[in-house]
Order: C-alpha cells, then sequence, then structure tokens
C-alpha cells in the first residue's frame, strides 16, 4: 500500500442493528470527573445547613449556584479535558483505531480489527434538516464483524467527508488484495435532501436574511 487509506472520523462508537449504539470505550472516570458529577451537592447542602441561619441574600446567591451548575461544570469540563481526538485508517492488514486527544491520541482506546475479521462494510449518507439552524450532512461506515468489539456488534464511523470522498475509500479499499471478501453494498440515503437547485436557494435566503434584507 502506498499510503493509508484515511477516514477523517468525528465519532466513533459501537451499533447494533435497531440503530442503538455504546461506546467503543469508557475511560475510567478521574477524581476531577467525579467532582463534577457530585459538584452540585456542595450549594445544596450548604442551603440545607443554613436554611435557617444565613440571610436571605446568601440563600438566594446559593440557589443561584445551584440552578447554574449544570452550565458550569460544562465549562469547567471543556477546560479541564481536552478535546478528543478520533483517528481511523486502513493498512494492508485492516483497519485501525485510536480515540484520545492530542497530547496522547490513545488514551481512550486503541483498537485493531483485521480484514478477515470484517464481512461487510455498509455506508450511509445523512442529511437532517434543522429549519432555521440549517442543514446536517453526514456519513456513516458500520463495520460488521464476526468478533464483537464492544457492548454492540458493529463498529460504526461518522464523518463529515463528501460522499465522494466515502467512494473513493470503498474503491481504494475493494483493490486491497486482503479486503476482496468484504461485502461492500451502495451507500444508502437516510433523510430527503433537496436538489441542488433548492440548496442554491436556501443558501441565497440565508444570506439575505444576515444581510437584513428579509
Amino acid at each position: 500500500m502506498e499510503s493509508p487509506i484515511k477516514l477523517f472520523p468525528d465519532s466513533i462508537f459501537t451499533v447494533d442493528d435497531a440503530g442503538e449504539v455504546a461506546l467503543l470505550h469508557a475511560p475510567p472516570r478521574t477524581p476531577a470527573g467525579h467532582a463534577l458529577r457530585w459538584g452540585w451537592l456542595v450549594p445544596l447542602l450548604a442551603i440545607i445547613a443554613t436554611w435557617n441561619l444565613a440571610s436571605p441574600g446568601f440563600t438566594a446567591l446559593l440557589f443561584f449556584l445551584l440552578l447554574s451548575y449544570p452550565l458550569t461544570a460544562v465549562i469547567l469540563a471543556n477546560w479541564i479535558f481536552p478535546a478528543t481526538l478520533y483517528q481511523a485508517h486502513f493498512d494492508d492488514a485492516g483497519l485501525h483505531l485510536a480515540i484520545g486527544h492530542a497530547q496522547d491520541p490513545t488514551a481512550d482506546a486503541q483498537l485493531f480489527i483485521p480484514f478477515e475479521d470484517i464481512t461487510a462494510l455498509v455506508t450511509l449518507d445523512h442529511y437532517r434538516n434543522m429549519g432555521r439552524y440549517g442543514t446536517s450532512w453526514f456519513r456513516s461506515y458500520i463495520f460488521q464483524t464476526k468478533t464483537a468489539y464492544g457492548r454492540k456488534p458493529h463498529v460504526q464511523i461518522n464523518t463529515k467527508r463528501s460522499a465522494q470522498s466515502v467512494h473513493s475509500v470503498l474503491q481504494r479499499l475493494a483493490r486491497l488484495p486482503a479486503a476482496q471478501h468484504i461485502q461492500l453494498p451502495p451507500m444508502v440515503s437516510i433523510g430527503n435532501p433537496p436538489s441542488p437547485e433548492r440548496l442554491r436557494a436556501e443558501r441565497e435566503e440565508r444570506q439575505r436574511r444576515l444581510q437584513g434584507e428579509v
């Protein structure tokens, strides 16, 4: 192989035939993770302990801290924990997967699926219309394997790469000698994508709204 066949994943997980998903790997919760999970108890216990002792202003502050804790926890988690980095590529022997972060790309999971264990590769083209928030378009690779590599029987990789990019991956995969037995059915479209003319009209409409013309 001249170079690895990269899949450019945005997420990697396991999935069953009903579409229910599960994490490929759940990393152990760190002390910081436990603190963020149960941190809401601190203002709650403070409210209970000082209900008849504290001033109304202090009690109101504790209530505010309690109600705002979910947002605070999200902000702290994004600051404390590095962004997740997903990697996936084929070589001559099979599929290599890694989940981690920039400092340690395999911190959360590292997995190898040999070609002989892959029976079929199903590809999906997802389209979602989210109204005024625009549209979401992504593609999925679903690997059907003889061995389960998680709580669900199949491994799914989502990517924001174009359908043409996915077709290119499948064409290169089909030329590998070790992958000749893998079934590669045509890509399945999910949703009802608009025509190119309608997409162009929607873009022009959004542009007019941004400019205040509508």
